[in-house]
């Protein structure tokens, strides 16, 4: 293999064969981005490879550094010497450009067309001046709780993240809060938009008291008694948001397989036929929203009030 062979490999592909993939939903066929592959804990795409002049070039961001592939081979193996360089290319000088490279993604919801991009910490100021219009400091958002559900129940996670999604295959990333259900599916909100892709599912947390459970419709409303209530490291309750008044019955079936003696509801002031649907629960039954009877929710009595 000589120079103008070595050339002419294919870098994405080789990427590829190191175990690198790029991420889905950005770039084309002719640019891809990267976790960085020089750098460990790159959480957000930082390392670009395009096409320019029918050769392979890359820039990784974080380091300020970019090339050719020659100039990638000596970054990744921290090698200086001419031959080492050639012989670390020299196995994949007959890679099969005609193979898909698989892109990396979080996960995708075919029926949605969403795909999620990246999930990381609470810290866009767009995100964090769309809680503040509802009244809800970062503080609260980011409060870590542990879930009751199935999924990673021993494990804290924030109540908001911040999430980067595509729709239907498009190169353009949005981002948004994200509120995570028990099963891994978001509930996708910013000024804008109102989304959700699957599995859709309710979404518990665990509190200090295991006899009650508070029920929200959403996860505003949930953030909002954190507010009034100006719970700092714990929730008084377990709490269960529906996502979706049609997980109800779900809701019913988990409060009574868990023998809660107490239910607290904190619905919207116009569900009354949901209310209804808490009836028959041999346990004891309270529902709050007349505190915030001349509002929709209680996160419009929260701003207005």
């Amino acid at each position: 293999m000589d120079y103008e062979d070595a050339k002419k490999i294919s870098l994405p592909h080789l990427l590829q064969q190191l175990g690198h993939q790029p991420v889905q939903g950005k770039g084309s066929s002719s640019k891809f981005w990267y976790k960085s592959p020089l750098r460990i804990g790159d959480k957000d795409p930082s390392f670009k490879v395009e096409l320019k002049s029918d050769a392979w070039v890359w820039y990784d961001f974080g380091l300020g550094k970019g090339g050719n592939i020659f100039s990638f081979v000596m970054e990744y193996e921290n090698i200086d010497d001419w031959g080492a360089v050639m012989a670390f290319l020299r196995p994949y000088a007959t890679l099969n450009t005609d193979t898909q490279i698989t892109k990396e993604v979080y996960s995708k919801d075919s029926e949605s067309g969403i795909t999620i991009e990246s999930v990381k910490p609470l810290q866009h100021p767009a995100l964090l001046n769309y809680l503040s219009s509802r009244k809800i400091p970062k503080r609260v958002a980011t409060m870590e709780l542990m879930s009751l559900g199935e999924k990673n129940p021993a494990q804290a996670r924030a109540i908001v993240s911040e999430v980067n999604y595509s729709l239907n295959d498009s190169e353009k990333i949005y981002f948004t809060l994200g509120f995570q259900n028990d099963k891994g599916g978001f509930e996708l909100r910013n000024k804008y938009s109102k989304l959700s892709c699957s599995p859709k599912y309710f979404t518990t947390f665990k509190g200090q008291d295991n006899n009650t459970i508070e029920i929200f419709e959403g996860f505003f409303d949930f953030m909002s008694t954190i507010v009034i209530g100006k719970y700092k490291d714990a929730l008084p309750n377990d709490v269960l948001i529906l996502n979706s008044l049609s997980f109800i019955p779900r809701a019913i079936e988990f409060i009574e397989t868990n023998n809660y003696q107490t239910v607290i509801t904190w619905l919207d002031t116009q569900a009354e036929e949901a209310r209804k649907l808490f009836t028959p629960l041999i346990s004891y039954v309270h529902h709050k929203h007349l505190l915030y009877a001349d509002y929709d929710d209680l996160n419009e009595w929260l701003i207005k009030r």
